[in-house]
């Protein structure tokens, strides 16, 4: 299947959500970690006897981001649930999701009647005014392992565009499960990256090398224009 911009999967019910703003930050916003914490999530996509885990990030009360390849296979009878410590979890549904081939990103959405038992932050979160650069310091959030981790953004897997460039890879590995973690500034606390899948950087006889390839803050905010600009409904933002 060729790449789309957007895409349904299986009879899944496809729906909008607009941009989340970008925001510069003063020293009063100095990130500590203890936003990543607060908004990783773990989550679940059985389909029949198949379950796949990962990793999410609460962007706004109510609804999630994280990675749409954890949703391969998926159908219409498929159960999403998310968890904030693994004990307590909450049926979702898919709000917004594109082609991972593309794109590897989706949004979920958590009934309202259940976030008391998620305890989701307050606030929108913020995106980053640039993207993470060449090593440039990260705090990668693994809803699933509940562990907030330190990276940096690769100085090999860099993209240049338009007069500037960015990494496309952290240089850390993660394990499986770290899919669709949310990635941090570690000074500012702002969201600069999701975790898509992990690549072989080096390969030799003796040697095999692993990055971890993000989806970068161009294609996240190329994502939440397009669909709020496919938006036929008024929205909670």
């Amino acid at each position: 299947m060729s790449p789309s911009k957007k895409i349904i999967l299986a009879a899944l019910v496809f729906s909008v959500l607009p941009a989340c703003t970008t925001q510069r930050f003063s020293s009063a916003d100095i990130y500590s970690g203890r936003e990543a914490l607060d908004r990783q999530l773990k989550i679940e996509v059985t389909n029949k006897n198949q379950t796949s885990r990962g990793s999410a990030a609460w962007i706004q009360p109510g609804f999630v981001l994280t990675a749409s390849h954890l949703f391969l296979g998926a159908s219409e009878n498929s159960i999403i649930r998310v968890s904030k410590n693994g004990m307590t979890w909450e049926n979702a549904e898919i709000f917004a999701i594109n082609d991972p081939a593309y794109t590897d990103l989706a949004i979920i959405k958590v009934d309202q009647n259940s976030l008391a038992n998620l305890a989701p932050p307050n606030s929108p979160v913020k995106l980053c005014s640039f993207p993470i650069q060449p090593g440039q310091e990260v705090l990668v959030a693994s809803g699933l392992s509940g562990v907030v981790s330190s990276s940096f953004g690769s100085p090999e897997m860099v993209r240049n565009s338009r007069g500037q460039s960015w990494s496309r890879h952290l240089t850390g590995y993660y394990a499986p499960g770290t899919s669709g973690a949310a990635t941090y500034d570690a000074k500012s606390g702002c969201l600069g990256g999701v975790v898509s899948k992990r690549r072989k950087s080096t390969n030799n006889h003796d040697l095999e090398i692993y990055s971890t390839e993000i989806v970068t803050l161009p294609q996240i905010i190329e994502f939440l224009d397009s669909v709020r600009e496919s938006s036929t409904n008024d929205t909670p933002f």
